[in-house]
């Protein structure tokens, strides 16, 4: 081959080269995101968003857009799966300002605060034709007191237009009224939902130059094919909180409860058919135990005089940073953003993750909601349904009478579970009827137990009285004493309606004397106290009764 021919095949080839490597240049690819997994922890929140798109061979920069809610780059990951050979990089927080905020998110807020308010204004056309209404029925009011003293001359109503007059009017009103307290609670909710979206509306219009975020994950395809990348971040605005329905059936001696989380955000974006995780874990705690400095005591001195002068810089000591300080911080972030970086790593039709967050399950409790959901960021609480259980639970009644002629029913329930009870409000339910708020005040591991107050029961009376109350001031002869005796006998009489055996608390309390003038004796009670100075309160007593269907007992004291 002649020098001039290998100088073209050389140059032929070069070229062929030079446009395969054109191939494998970095490029940005821009995908079409969405949130598919959120985890909910007490203020704050783990989001994943993924994206799937195909991918040629080459350096490629995978941008998530238009992320929103303001995340702790340091809490960023990345994973990804597919068909293509891919390595992961890293992924870091883009951030461009913009002269004005999206548009795409303010007509998205400006038109849900225009459909609040349209809202709004039909219960104010609806509260106008209300009243209007009231006033008709003011008017057949006012007409029937002045007319029908006056048909009374002439002729005499009858019964039962008297009747159904009287019961037109009344029955009116009460539905006027009901129509009124409905609008005035969604009136009250609606603008509380448009004082939210407002402020949302606001934060994106506060500053003159805007941010537009978003998540940068550089890779490596060997291979081209399909990719699902995944990243998850924290991000606050985001709480919930446990609360229970708590149904109890007397007769089968248990409590069905039922839990459900109470989920809010205010992230600044919806959460549109998001697989839902709810955790105890508290990531902002961190996991590093605060450790103790030394407890020092001095003579107390004032403010003013503490104050020592560096005499070099005239300056408090304590109140200088040093350059050595600017040096270590700004090594402290060098160092982070090295880590965040990571190192490349091949994987084999999956994407190995070069960072990752690890989240200890063993100190928490979590519960994965098994329906997709859609929370909505205006604040408002949604109700999550959790899990149900169904608790072996012992009954008693306990009653006070000296403060309350009530019974009140209490159930000690046994957690027979081996997840741990969270604490947590409790709306308790008793043969089908609401009876009233309660709450589980603490954590309730396995065999441990708790109480549920359910409220009175007026199957079960109670009722106290004075008897007798003397008052002795002389010696004899009506010769006054020096001292006064004032002898007092009480009686309280118990009794089940209930068609079950019951057990009764009864407390009551004699007086307890703080003078040594005054002297409390010849106490007596009958049948004798089961608890005297109950819980180390002096002068409280308890006693313990069952009584059967329809039984009745009596208690008497006296001192």
């Amino acid at each position: 081959m002649t020098q001039r021919n290998l100088l073209v095949v050389v140059l032929y080839f070069g070229l062929i080269s030079l446009v395969a490597s054109s191939n494998v240049f970095a490029s940005d690819i821009k995908t079409d995101s969405k949130i598919t997994e959120i985890t909910i922890y007490p203020g704050a929140a783990l989001v994943t968003r993924q994206a799937q798109f195909d991918v040629p061979a080459g350096d490629h920069t995978v941008l998530f857009e238009n992320i929103i809610p303001q995340i702790n780059e340091n809490t960023l990951t990345v994973k990804g799966q597919g068909s293509a050979e891919v390595k992961i990089f890293g992924a870091s927080i883009k951030t461009e300002f913009l002269a004005q905020a999206s548009d795409e998110r303010v007509k998205i807020l400006q038109g849900e605060i225009e459909g609040v308010n349209d809202e709004i204004n039909v219960i104010y056309n609806k509260d106008k034709i209300l009243q209007k209404q009231r006033e008709y029925v003011d008017s057949i009011k006012l007409f029937s007191s002045q007319q029908i003293p006056k048909d009374l001359v002439t002729k005499t109503p009858s019964v039962s237009d008297l009747e159904q007059l009287g019961i037109y009017v009344a029955k009116t009103f009460t539905d006027l009224e009901a129509q009124g307290e409905e609008s005035r609670l969604k009136l009250r909710a609606l603008n509380r939902k448009k004082e939210t979206l407002n402020r949302q509306l606001q934060d994106l219009n506060s500053n003159n130059q805007k941010e537009k975020r978003s998540i940068a994950v550089a890779i490596q395809v060997i291979h081209p094919g399909k990719l699902t990348v995944a990243v998850s971040y924290l991000v606050g605005g985001v709480n919930w909180q446990p609360l229970y329905d708590a149904r109890v059936a007397f007769d089968k001696s248990q409590v069905d409860l039922a839990l459900f989380g109470m989920v809010s955000q205010s992230t600044g974006e919806d959460w549109q058919d998001v697989l839902l995780t709810i955790s105890t874990s508290r990531p902002s705690l961190g996991g590093v135990m605060p450790e103790l400095s030394s407890w020092t005591l001095r003579p107390f001195q004032p403010q003013e005089y503490r104050k020592v002068v560096n005499p070099m810089t005239m300056m408090p000591f304590g109140k200088m940073k040093s350059a050595a300080d600017d040096i270590g911080e700004q090594f402290v972030r060098e160092d982070e953003s090295v880590r965040l970086a990571g190192a490349a790593a091949l994987f084999d039709k999956r994407a190995e993750v070069a960072y990752a967050q690890t989240e200890q399950k063993g100190i928490s409790v979590v519960f994965k909601i098994t329906k997709p959901i859609t929370i909505k960021s205006d604040g408002t609480q949604q109700r999550v349904p959790i899990t149900a259980l169904t608790l072996p639970a012992q009954f008693e009644y306990a009653s006070t009478p000296k403060l309350s002629t009530y019974a009140y029913l209490r159930s000690e329930v046994e957690n027979n579970q081996s997840a741990v009870l969270l604490p947590g409000r409790v709306n308790v339910f008793l043969d089908g009827d609401y009876i009233g708020g309660s709450a589980i005040n603490k954590a309730i591991g396995n065999k441990e137990k708790f109480n549920l107050y359910l409220g009175a029961d007026e199957g079960v009376t109670v009722k106290r009285e004075l008897v007798e109350e003397k008052s002795d001031d002389t010696l004899f002869a009506n010769i006054p004493s020096p001292n006064k005796v004032i002898r007092y006998l009480y009686k309280i009489k118990v009794e089940n309606y209930k068609t079950k055996s019951i057990t009764l608390n009864l407390f009551d309390n004699i007086p307890i004397s703080q003078d040594e003038k005054i002297k409390v004796k010849d106490v007596k009670f009958t049948p004798e106290t089961t608890v005297k100075d109950y819980k180390d309160r002096k002068g409280v007593v308890l006693w313990t009764l069952t009584l059967n269907p329809q039984e009745k007992k009596e208690i008497t004291y006296t001192f």
